[in-house]
């Protein structure tokens, strides 16, 4: 997975990146997920999730990175496009795993 991030150049992870906003918005539509839901397990606010949908926030942190992953299921290579495997797991089964994780985190942060 790696060797391909590699091996790309530096303007193929510019065109990854510049697509990212996207790949969020499909992906979170795909899950059945609100921005409000989105933003809150990632961490974030539910515009800054919309700026990030729609092209306006181009170059996230590492930290806005992992929420997002966190958010919807995801890992780094799958939210920059470049994991081979990025849509293998179920919608449901994954939408199922962040509400346990939701949870999980709620009862531990009580």
């Amino acid at each position: 997975m790696l060797e391909g991030l590699i091996e790309r150049e530096p303007s193929d992870f510019d065109a990854l990146l510049a697509s990212y906003g996207e790949r969020v918005r499909d992906r979170r539509k795909a899950l059945g997920l609100t921005l409000d839901k989105v933003a809150a397990h990632a961490g974030l606010t539910k515009s800054y999730v919309w700026e990030i949908e729609n092209g306006k926030s181009k170059n996230p942190t590492l930290r806005t990175a992992h929420g997002l992953c966190r958010a919807l299921g995801w890992t780094f290579a799958d939210l920059v496009g470049v994991s081979e495997h990025a849509d293998t797991l179920d919608p449901v089964a994954v939408n199922i795993a962040i509400q346990v994780d939701a949870a999980l985190r709620a009862r531990i942060s009580s």
